[in-house]
C-alpha cells in the first residue's frame, strides 16, 4: 500500500465516523506516525509497522480521542507542548489570550515603578497551569518575564513539568500545589 492510498483510506474512515476535519487529521497522523511532512502524498510504499501503527491511531481517532493526544504533542503559539490525559488541548483561542494579555503587559515590562524590567522582572502566575501552555507562551512572547506556574492535578502536573523542562530559556517555574489551601 502507498501512502496515498493509506491517507484516502484514513480520511474516508474519518469522515465516516463524524471527525470534523478528516483529512488534516489523516495528514496528521500520516505526517507523526508514517514518516515526515510529505508521507501523505507520496507512492511510495508504507512499511507494514507503520502502516500498522497508522492504522491503531486512526482507529482511536474514529473512537473519538482527541487527535492531539494521540499524537502527544500539539502546537502553541511558536511553541510545541506536550498533551494527554489531564490537561486540557491548547487551544487558538488561548493563543489569542496569551497575545493579548502580552499586549497589556508589555508596558510593564517596559517600567516597573521607575525601575527597568533588567531591575525588577515582572512576576506573572498561572494559575491551574495544566500543560503551562499559558505561562509558557507569555515567557515566551515578553522578555524577562518570570512565570509561576501552579497545578493541582499531578497528573497535569506531569506534562507541565516537561513542558517547561523543554524551554529552559523562559522562566517558567512549575509548582504543584493547591492554591486554595496552601494560599497564605
Amino acid at each position: 500500500m502507498t501512502y496515498r492510498a493509506l491517507r484516502e483510506q484514513i480520511r474516508r474512515q474519518l469522515e465516516k465516523a463524524g471527525c470534523d476535519s478528516p483529512a488534516f487529521d489523516a495528514d496528521c497522523l500520516l505526517e507523526d506516525l508514517g514518516g515526515g511532512r510529505d508521507a501523505a502524498h507520496s507512492d511510495r510504499d508504507v512499511p507494514e509497522e507503520c502502516r500498522l501503527a497508522v492504522e491503531r491511531a486512526a482507529a482511536e481517532r474514529a473512537g473519538g480521542r482527541p487527535l492531539q493526544y494521540i499524537l502527544g504533542r500539539w502546537g502553541f503559539l511558536r511553541l510545541t507542548l506536550e498533551v494527554g490525559e489531564g490537561v486540557l488541548i491548547p487551544r487558538p483561542e488561548t493563543e489569542q489570550l496569551c497575545l493579548a494579555a502580552a499586549d497589556r503587559l508589555i508596558p510593564a515590562t517596559l517600567e516597573l515603578g521607575g525601575k527597568s524590567a533588567a531591575d525588577r522582572p515582572l512576576r506573572v502566575y498561572d494559575l491551574c497551569a495544566g500543560s503551562g501552555c499559558v505561562g509558557l507562551g507569555l515567557a515566551s512572547l515578553l522578555k524577562g518575564v518570570e512565570v509561576t506556574a501552579v497545578e493541582l492535578s499531578p497528573e497535569a502536573f506531569v506534562y507541565l513539568e516537561r513542558n517547561c523542562e523543554a524551554y529552559p530559556a523562559y522562566a517558567v517555574r512549575p509548582v504543584l500545589a493547591d492554591i486554595c489551601r496552601d494560599a497564605g
